[in-house]
């Protein structure tokens, strides 16, 4: 392996051919103000967003032959049509599972390498504000389930159980067919709402 100025590199030979992976990652955030939307009815955005310059390159003899630029697809793993062989998914080109790991570690120093402080912060802010608000949703799911369970006639301990009044409901009120089906909840999605509701108000 060697670096190659803003790029990572790796090489390696396999059955008389030369195959060559070039990597470059670069993150930038970027602020911008601006009108948007037509004149009667114009927004204005003022925001920050994460740029990215990203691409892993496969060479086969000095030729290029395929590269993907998606970050979130820069995993190495196994090929079950290829055994002892790994790729990168997307990624036309692969490479003998010797290679794996040192693979792999290039292209995690290429986006911590590439990813600068302040980028790293807002993702990480991002990221806290999206879980913030994944768990408010939870939060009020679970005490829906909870309402609702508590209210309902019937307190079925198991879902399979729950499944079967619904079907049994269909079947005398629709004939079987398409029609209005209330939701059943088991004592099972209400004791894990309960536990997911504890664990996410502490």
């Amino acid at each position: 392996m060697k670096k190659d100025c803003e790029k990572k590199v790796f090489e390696w030979t396999n059955n008389g051919k030369a195959f060559r992976l070039e990597i470059h990652y670069k993150a930038e955030l970027v602020h911008y103000s601006r009108l948007y939307g037509p004149c009667q009815v114009q927004h204005f955005i003022d925001k920050s967003i994460v740029l990215y310059d990203a691409e892993v390159a496969a060479y086969v003899d000095g030729v290029w032959v395929d590269s993907i630029g998606e970050r979130s697809f820069w995993k190495v793993m196994d090929l079950p049509e290829h055994p002892g062989y790994q790729g990168i998914k997307g990624l036309r080109v692969g490479f003998p599972a010797m290679y794996g790991d040192a693979i792999q570690k290039l292209l995690d120093e290429a986006i911590a390498e590439g990813t600068p402080a302040e980028v790293a912060e807002f993702l990480a802010k991002e990221e806290a504000e999206e879980q913030a608000r994944r768990n408010a949703e939870t939060v009020e799911d679970c005490r829906k389930i909870i309402a609702a369970f508590e209210a309902q006639g019937v307190k079925p301990e198991t879902r399979k159980e729950a499944k079967r009044i619904m079907v049994e409901f269909n079947n005398v009120n629709n004939e079987g067919g398409e029609g209005y089906v209330p939701y059943v909840y088991s004592r099972e999605d209400y004791d894990w709402a309960v536990n997911e509701l504890s664990r996410l108000e502490k």
